[in-house]
């Protein structure tokens, strides 16, 4: 006789049991709840958030504040009377620290989505991101890519009986929300500025939420539970 390793249906929990109740009806010893022995996908293996790296947003916070920062110093050397060659080298400067700000926010946005658990996510991590780069479409985009993240990382919670993780739903929504409004007003100075910091905290406050959340599933899942 041998090991096998599935999934719990429910609850997404690894587990261990041996081959020879295959088929049998069994109780998963994490939620309890009863699901016929079969061969799955394991934690390692599965496109579930389980098994896969960390997700950290370090990189991606990094360069957000990069870009913040820039917005800012527009804002005052707009205000200070700058000439217009100074805001044109400025512009040119900023260019950099922006575009990396939205590579290593849209890498961020994929990983996220690829760790939702399998039988949640509502989109593939490729439409999710690729979709918003469609001009004029992406306006409607945000609100499925954005907001459908957090409420399928909220009902993963709230499936898993994880408290805290509600708000999520209303953090993807705003964020979705203000993403549209920057990407209209990211060419005013001042409104652009008050924009780019509202779509700044929100931005954190939401993915701080969702990496918490699929980081916490994915190290519940890398321990297998035996049943039986």
């Amino acid at each position: 006789m041998s090991t096998i390793q599935t999934n719990c249906p429910h609850c997404m929990q690894q587990l261990a049991a041996d081959d020879s109740i295959l088929g049998q009806y069994v109780d998963c010893p994490a939620c309890g709840k009863r699901f016929r022995l079969q061969t799955q996908p394991t934690a390692g293996t599965a496109n579930g958030g389980f098994g896969l790296p960390r997700i950290s947003m370090t990189v991606a916070l990094v360069f957000q504040c990069i870009a913040l920062a820039y917005s800012g110093i527009e804002m005052l050397m707009v205000f200070g009377e700058a000439d217009e060659d100074a805001l044109g080298v400025l512009a040119l400067l900023g260019i950099v620290p922006i575009i990396l700000a939205l590579i290593f926010s849209c890498i961020l946005h994929y990983k996220c989505w690829k760790a939702v658990p399998e039988g949640f996510a509502r989109l593939t991590p490729g439409k999710a991101v690729g979709y918003l780069f469609i001009p004029f479409y992406n306006f409607y985009w945000a609100f499925p890519s954005f907001g459908g993240l957090g409420s399928d990382c909220a009902m993963v919670a709230a499936k898993n009986g994880l408290r805290g993780f509600a708000s999520l739903s209303g953090l993807g929504l705003t964020y979705a929300i203000l993403w549209v409004v920057n990407l209209v007003a990211q060419n005013i100075p001042v409104f652009g500025f008050f924009t780019a910091v509202a779509d700044f905290v929100v931005w954190l406050l939401f993915y701080k939420g969702v990496v918490r959340l699929l980081n916490g599933l994915a190290a519940a899942g890398s321990a297998p539970q035996n049943i039986g």
